[in-house]
C-alpha cells in the first residue's frame, strides 16, 4: 500500500474509449493543468516528456515560423526589385544620411571640367577641340600634376594639325597620362577601336575603361575594375595602379561598392572641381598663380561637366540638401581614390546579413507563440524592431557597420504574424483537446460547466458533504516489475479505461491517479445530493470490473483492487500557487476513505465502506431501491483516529441465507462468543471464499471476542 495525503501523483489523464493514456492539459493562457476538478482542476501531464510536450511543439513551430518567414522575405528582397528598392533606399540614407559626412575635399585629386563654358567657344562640340586640350594639358604641366586622367574617348579624327598638337602635348606631360577606352560594347566600330588604339600609342597614352555601373533604378552604386572578354583594367584602377606601389586588382569581375560619402555642405563637391576656362584663360595672372598652386602634385581628372551628357544619380541624391547628380568624372575619380585607400563601405556581408535576419526572424517567431495576450506580443514586437532600429541607427552613425535593415524588420515582423496564426490554430486546437481530455475526469455537462465558468479557476476553498473513494491493486509493484514497460503501458492504460469510465457513468469526478491507484470525488465540483448513493454503486460497479479484468489477464498474476468509500464533509477548492494549483479535496474525510481502502488488506474484502456512506446511501436511495449486499466488519479503529470508525464491506456473493447467518453470527461475538464460534465455523465449511467468517473464526479461535478491531 502506497503512502497517502501529499504522496506524488502518477502523472497520466484517466483515458477513455479509443482514448487511452491521453495526458492531461494545461489550462490556457495560465500554464497550470486541468484535470479532476472540473471547475479548475489541475493535473500534471504523464511524463516528462509530456510536460514538455507543448513547449517543444511551439518552439517546432516557431522555427518553422521563421524558416518559412526569413525565406520569403530573403527572396522577395532578392527577386522582387520594388521590394529590393525599399533596402536600397534605406541603405542608401544609412550610409548617406545617418553616416558621418566628409570632413573635407581629398588633397590627392583635382578635377578639372569641360563646361558649356568652354564649348560655346568652338564651332563644333565633339570632339572637343583638341587643340584646345593641348593647351589644357601644358597648363596642368606646367603647375606641376602629378597626373593626368582624362575621362575622353580619343576615338576618331579630327583637324590634323590639332590632333598632333595634342598628341605632342601629352607626350611632353611630365607624369603619367590615362584616357578612356572603349569598343563595340561602348558603340565603337572597328576603325573608331584601331584610331583609339593607334592614337594612344603615339601620345603614350594608358587605356582604361570608364563605364559606369547603374542599378535597377539608375543610381550609381557599384564598380567594376575589369570588363568581361578584355585585359583592360577600368580607369580608375589603372590610375591607381600607376602610382608608385600601387596594386589594382585584376581578377576576372572584381570590383565593389562604392564608398560615397557625402560632401560636408550642400554647396560643397567631393573634390576640388576647376573648370579648364579658368586655366587655360584666367582673368587675371594671380587667379591663374593660384590654380596652378592649387594643382600641384595632385592627381588631374578631365572630363565634362554638361547639364544633358554624362551625369549620374548617386545615393549621395537621398541627402535632401544635395539632391544634384555628378559628372561622371567625378565617379571616376571617387573609385580611383577608394581603391587607392584600400577601403570599402562597411555593409554586412551576404552571410552576416542573412544571419541578422534569421536572427529577427527566430525572435518575431518566439514572440508570436508565446502565451501572452495579444497587447503583450504586440508591444514586445514593437519594441524589438525599435530596439533594432536604434542599433543600426547607432551603428551606421559611427559608419561601424551598416545592418540590413527592412529585411530584418520585416522578417521579424512576418514571422510574429505567422506565429500568431499559428498560435490561434494551436489556442483553437487546445481548447478542442481541453473539452475532450476533460470528458477523461468529468461527466460531459461538468466540462460544460468548466468551459462557461472560467473564472472559477483561482485559488480558494469550500467546506462541502461528498464522497470520497479510493482504490488500490493489490501487489502491483511486483506485476510491474515483471512486465516489459510497453506491456505495463498496455495493460494500465487498458485498466484505467475501464475504471475510470466507471466513475464517470456514476457521475464521479476523477481526483488524481498515484500508481496504481485511483482517487475519485462525489458531489464536487457539482453539488450531488445522493452522493453518497453514487460513490456505493460506483465501489460497487468497479469491484466487478475489477475481478473481470483481472480474470481475462489472470496469466499476467494481478492481484484484486481493493476499495475504500467514506462520506463527510471536506475543504474542497483549488490549493497551490498563484501560477499553479490543485483542485482537489482536503480534510479528515479524506484520510479516512484512503484507510478504509487500506484494511481491506487486513480482513481479506476487496471493498470497504463506512458507516456514514452507508447510511446516507440507504437514505437518499429509498426502502425499494437495491443497494449491494453489505457485510459488517465491525469498528475498526483507524491510524490517526481515537474513535473507532464502523466499517462494511461490499459482500462477495449474494447467497441471502448466508449473510443473514453472517450477520446473526456476528451479532453473537460480544453476547455469546462459543456459539458465534461455532456458526462461523459452519459458515466457513460452507462458504470458505467467504473471508469474513473467515477472519473472526481466527479472531474467536485465538480467545479475541469483540467486534471492535483495535487498529487498522
Amino acid at each position: 500500500m502506497r503512502p497517502r495525503g501529499r504522496a506524488r501523483r502518477r502523472d497520466r489523464a484517466c483515458p477513455a474509449s479509443g482514448d487511452a493514456g491521453r495526458g492531461a492539459l494545461s489550462e490556457p493562457g495560465r500554464g497550470t493543468r486541468v484535470g479532476a476538478g472540473g471547475k479548475a482542476a489541475e493535473k500534471p501531464a504523464k511524463s516528462a516528456a509530456g510536460r514538455a510536450r507543448l513547449p517543444v511543439e511551439r518552439a517546432r513551430w516557431a522555427v518553422v515560423s521563421a524558416v518559412v518567414a526569413v525565406a520569403l522575405i530573403l527572396a522577395a528582397f532578392r527577386f522582387l526589385s520594388p521590394i529590393a528598392a525599399l533596402e536600397t533606399r534605406l541603405s542608401d540614407t544609412l550610409r548617406v544620411v545617418v553616416a558621418p559626412r566628409q570632413t573635407g575635399q581629398d588633397p590627392r585629386v583635382a578635377i578639372v571640367t569641360i563646361t558649356e563654358e568652354t564649348l560655346v567657344q568652338f564651332p563644333y562640340r565633339s570632339p572637343i577641340d583638341r587643340l584646345y586640350l593641348a593647351g589644357l594639358v601644358q597648363a596642368l604641366a606646367d603647375a606641376g600634376a602629378r597626373m593626368l586622367v582624362l575621362d575622353i574617348l580619343f576615338d576618331q579624327p579630327t583637324e590634323p594639325e590639332k590632333d598632333r598638337a595634342l598628341i605632342a602635348a601629352l607626350r611632353a606631360f611630365p607624369g603619367p597620362a590615362l584616357a578612356a577606352w572603349g569598343d563595340a560594347r561602348a558603340g565603337l566600330i572597328d576603325a573608331q577601336q584601331r584610331f583609339l588604339e593607334d592614337f594612344a600609342a603615339e601620345a603614350g597614352l594608358t587605356l582604361g575603361f570608364a563605364n559606369v555601373v547603374t542599378d535597377d533604378d539608375g543610381v550609381v552604386r557599384r564598380f567594376a575594375t575589369t570588363l568581361g572578354g578584355t585585359d583592360r583594367l577600368s580607369l580608375p584602377a589603372e590610375a591607381a595602379g600607376a602610382l608608385p606601389g600601387a596594386q589594382p586588382p585584376r581578377a576576372p569581375g572584381s570590383g565593389g561598392v562604392i564608398d560615397w560619402r557625402p560632401p560636408a555642405s550642400a554647396n560643397a563637391t567631393l573634390f576640388q572641381q576647376i573648370p579648364s576656362m579658368r586655366l587655360t584663360d584666367p582673368p587675371n595672372q594671380a587667379v591663374g598663380a593660384a590654380l596652378a598652386r592649387a594643382l600641384r602634385d595632385r592627381v588631374v581628372f578631365v572630363g565634362a561637366d554638361l547639364d544633358q551628357q554624362d551625369r549620374h544619380q548617386t545615393p549621395l541624391a537621398v541627402d535632401p540638401a544635395n539632391r544634384r547628380t555628378i559628372p561622371g568624372v567625378a565617379i571616376q575619380a571617387a573609385i580611383f581614390t577608394q581603391l587607392l585607400d584600400g577601403r570599402a563601405p562597411p555593409l554586412a556581408g551576404p552571410a552576416l546579413a542573412a544571419a541578422v535576419v534569421a536572427a529577427m526572424g527566430a525572435v518575431g517567431a518566439v514572440i508570436g507563440l508565446l502565451r501572452w495576450a495579444l497587447m503583450w506580443k504586440a508591444a514586445a514586437t514593437t519594441a524589438v524592431l525599435l530596439a533594432y532600429a536604434v542599433v543600426v541607427y547607432g551603428l551606421a552613425g559611427e559608419r561601424a557597420l551598416f545592418l540590413p535593415v527592412a529585411p530584418a524588420l520585416a522578417a521579424a515582423t512576418a514571422a510574429s504574424l505567422f506565429s500568431l496564426s499559428i498560435d490561434s490554430y494551436l489556442s483553437r486546437r487546445d481548447e478542442k483537446f481541453i473539452r475532450r481530455a476533460f470528458s477523461h475526469y468529468l461527466e460531459p455537462a461538468m466540462v460544460e460547466q468548466l468551459a462557461r465558468d472560467p473564472d472559477s479557476l483561482r485559488l480558494g476553498g469550500e467546506r462541502r458533504e461528498l464522497s470520497l473513494l479510493f482504490t488500490d491493486i493489490e501487489g502491483f509493484t511486483t506485476t510491474a516489475e515483471k512486465l516489459p514497460p510497453e506491456q505495463l503501458t498496455l495493460l494500465m492504460n487498458a485498466y484505467f479505461d475501464a475504471m475510470c469510465a466507471v466513475v464517470l457513468a456514476h457521475g464521479g469526478t476523477i481526483d488524481k491517479f498515484i500508481g496504481d491507484a485511483i482517487v475519485a470525488m462525489f458531489g464536487a465540483p457539482r453539488p450531488l445530493p445522493d452522493h453518497a448513493l453514487r460513490a456505493l454503486l460506483c465501489a460497487a460497479e468497479m469491484d466487478r470490473t475489477a475481478e473481470a479484468f483481472r480474470a481475462r489477464n489472470g496469466a499476467l498474476g494481478i492481484g484484486a483492487t481493493r476499495i475504500g468509500v467514506h462520506s463527510g464533509v471536506a475543504t474542497v477548492g483549488n490549493f497551490g500557487g498563484s501560477t499553479r494549483f490543485d483542485y482537489t479535496a482536503i480534510g479528515d474525510t479524506v484520510n479516512i476513505a484512503a484507510r478504509l481502502e487500506n484494511v481491506n488488506k487486513r480482513f481479506g474484502t476487496r471493498v470497504a465502506v463506512s458507516e456514514q456512506t452507508l447510511a446516507a446511501a440507504r437514505a437518499a436511495a429509498g426502502p425499494e431501491a437495491a443497494l449491494p449486499a453489505m457485510q459488517t466488519i465491525g469498528r475498526v479503529g483507524l491510524k490517526g483516529k481515537t474513535q473507532a470508525v464502523s466499517i462494511f464491506a461490499i459482500a462477495t456473493h449474494d447467497d441471502r441465507a448466508l449473510l443473514d447467518a453472517y450477520e446473526a453470527a456476528f451479532a453473537l461475538i460480544d453476547t455469546d462468543p462459543a456459539a458465534a464460534l461455532s456458526a462461523f465455523e459452519a459458515m466457513h465449511r460452507a462458504s470458505p471464499d467467504d473471508p469474513l467468517p473467515a477472519y473472526h473464526l481466527q479472531r474467536l479461535s485465538a480467545g479475541v471476542a469483540s467486534t471492535v478491531v483495535a487498529s487498522a
